[in-house]
Formats: C-alpha cells, sequence, structure tokens
C-alpha cells in the first residue's frame, strides 16, 4: 500500500486502539480498495477461517505475539506504527522474512481476485492462461489448468513441513476456492479430474485446522473432501476421510464415532492402499480397547494379519 494508505484517520485511529482486528477491519473497508474487501479473501490471506476473523474483528483484542507479528508482516504495516515491535525491531516485510510464504501469498490473492488483477511477481509463468480459464472456466478450463491446481496443492503440502500449518493455510484455501467456484462450470470430462483435486485439498485443508487445534473447521473440511471425492467416485478419499474422522473423534475422547468410523473405513469398498489398510485396523483395535471390548486381542490377531498382508502388497508393489 502507498504511503498515504497508512497516514488515514480510519487506519490511524484503529491502530491507536491496540486491537489487530479493529486494525483489519479498517484495511479491508479503506477507500483505497474501491470496495470492501470481503472477509472471506482477507481471511485466506491471514490464514484464517472467515468466521475466524469475524470473531477478531468484534472481539477482544488478540494477544498472542507471534499472530500479531505474523498478520502486520501480512498487510505489510510500517513497524514504526505498530504498538509491539517486529522480531529484531526491523521493518521486516514479508519478503525479506520469507520468500516462500509471501510468494504463496501473493498467489492466494491473485486467485482469489479470480485471476483479474496484475500477475504477482515472479509467479507469471503459465497464470496467464489460468488467468483466462478462471474468466471463462466453459472455454479454457482444461486438464493442464488442473494441472496447475494440482501442483499448488503439492506446494502447499511442502509448505506444511518447512512453514507450518498456518503458513500453508492461504494458498491452501484459496485453490478450494476456485475449486468451489468454478466446479460447475467446467466441461464434464473436467470436472470430475477437478474435483478430485478439491477433494484432496479439502482432505489437507481439514488436516491443516485439526493441527492448528479448530476440529470445527477441520470437520466442515473433511465433510466438504467427502463430497467431493463422492462426486468424483474417488473411493480412496471417501475411505481415508472416514479414517481421518475416525482419528480425529479420538481427539474429544468420542469413542463411538471412532470406533464406528473406523469399522466403515475397514469393510467399506475403498480400494484403500496397503499402508492406510494396516492404519484403518490400528484405529479399529483402539476403538476396542477404549470401550474395553473382551474380543479386542483376536482384532489384535486380524490386525496382526492384516499387517503381514500390507507389508507383503507393499512389497509386490516394490518389485
Amino acid at each position: 500500500m502507498p504511503t498515504t494508505f497508512w497516514q488515514t484517520d480510519q487506519i490511524r485511529d484503529a491502530l491507536a486502539t491496540w486491537h489487530m482486528g479493529r486494525v483489519i477491519y479498517a484495511y479491508r473497508t479503506h477507500p483505497f480498495h474501491g470496495r470492501q474487501l470481503p472477509q472471506e479473501q482477507v481471511a485466506s490471506w491471514l490464514g484464517l477461517t472467515q468466521a475466524q476473523l469475524s470473531r477478531i474483528e468484534k472481539g477482544p483484542a488478540p494477544e498472542q505475539l507471534s499472530k500479531l507479528t505474523r498478520w502486520a508482516q501480512t498487510l505489510k504495516i510500517p513497524a514504526e506504527l505498530l504498538w509491539f515491535r517486529l522480531p529484531d525491531g526491523d521493518a521486516m516485510s514479508v519478503e525479506a522474512t520469507d520468500g516462500a510464504r509471501q510468494s504463496a501469498i501473493a498467489l492466494a490473492r491473485w486467485l482469489t481476485s479470480n485471476g483479474t488483477g496484475s500477475l504477482p511477481v515472479g509467479l507469471a509463468g503459465d497464470l496467464q492462461r489460468v488467468g483466462e480459464a478462471l474468466e471463462d472456466a466453459r472455454r479454457y478450463f482444461d486438464g493442464s489448468v488442473v494441472d496447475f491446481f494440482r501442483m499448488q496443492l503439492t506446494r502447499c503440502k511442502t509448505d506444511d513441513g518447512s512453514l507450518g500449518p498456518a503458513d500453508a493455510l492461504p494458498l491452501t484455501l484459496s485453490v478450494l476456492e476456485v475449486i468451489r467456484r468454478h466446479c460447475r462450470e467446467v466441461r464434464p470430462d473436467v470436472q470430475r479430474e477437478l474435483l478430485t483435486v478439491g477433494a484432496d485439498a479439502a482432505e489437507f485443508a481439514g488436516w491443516l485446522y485439526r493441527d492448528l487445534h479448530d476440529p470445527v473447521a477441520a470437520t466442515v473440511l473433511y465433510d466438504r473432501a467427502m463430497e467431493w471425492a463422492q462426486a468424483s467416485g474417488n473411493l480412496p478419499m471417501q475411505g481415508y476421510v472416514l479414517l481421518k474422522k475416525s482419528q480425529m473423534a479420538y481427539d474429544s475422547r468420542d469413542t463411538g464415532t471412532l470406533l464406528t468410523l473406523a469399522q466403515a473405513a475397514k469393510d467399506g469398498p475403498w480400494q484403500l492402499p496397503a499402508r492406510v489398510k494396516a492404519e484403518v485396523v490400528q484405529q479399529e483395535a483402539l476403538g476396542l480397547a477404549m470401550v474395553g471390548e473382551p474380543s479386542v486381542w483376536s482384532l489384535k490377531r486380524s490386525m496382526k494379519r492384516s499387517t503381514s498382508w500390507a507389508v507383503h502388497e507393499i512389497s509386490l508393489m516394490s518389485v
């Protein structure tokens, strides 16, 4: 933003409250944008859901320094205007803090603008074609564009490992939003492939929110992953989501749900990979142990056979 953006009374008054939620609201509603930026869009930049951002804007002032720092860097608020010190006291931009994070956020912003804004610096590449697809999905959204989003999802998973779940979220949520917005517009031969990527992205986003201790958002995204997996006929993803939801039930010690979902993952026609099958059987054993099922020992014998079978299948796959 230009220097004058931060010098308006609207921004200065918000900064004076030491309330980052009010600062974000002032940022979103600034006349510079021409129209208010939607909460969904700004939330995706900050690694939040729309509901979370709404609570931050209307609720008590956030106090966790790591979050304040990340949000200030994402919005590029000048350090001299802040009521807290950025690391090392420097006016660090997101670019200086982490090139990978800034690159992902720039792409997320561009995608959530429907590909109509200026191309992110250093990310042009194939984005011109992607922009055309976002403007006219029926005509231009083809397999190569689906591959682009598949690659971005791979990038998100890499970012989760190197930067953490909060930094992987903006681009992941942007990929999800693009798929949600355009999945009904694309040609039928492209739709199934796109929804397959969408199911993978939704399952991964569910994991990120689970890692961030937000089970409500994780549940919503796991449900979306299941919906898209069913629509695309992706049986392995359907079984995998059942396993993930069973594991999440363990976090809340919901034994009944844990066991029911684990057994559904084990008994269904999901065509799961050997490694996942073994994990499902282990999850069922955990559920039976939690309810004190006397037949748990027989299940352990079954699990041993399943694990041996899984090892055998993996060996065959490696030949």
